[in-house]
């Protein structure tokens, strides 16, 4: 009954969730870029201690 009364109730549900895992995809990514960036800069650190 739910669904005759607001047929596009779903549909919204399914969009907003994909925007969320949207976003929540691009922020991660981000954060895994930023990390990488991290670790690159730590690595260079140790090399130049060593030689």
């Amino acid at each position: 009954m739910l669904y005759i009364l607001k047929p596009h109730f779903l549909t919204d549900n399914i969009i907003l969730a994909n925007n969320i895992n949207l976003l929540a995809n691009i922020l991660t990514f981000k954060i895994d870029t930023a990390n990488v960036k991290n670790k690159k800069e730590k690595y260079i650190n140790t090399r130049l201690l060593y030689f």
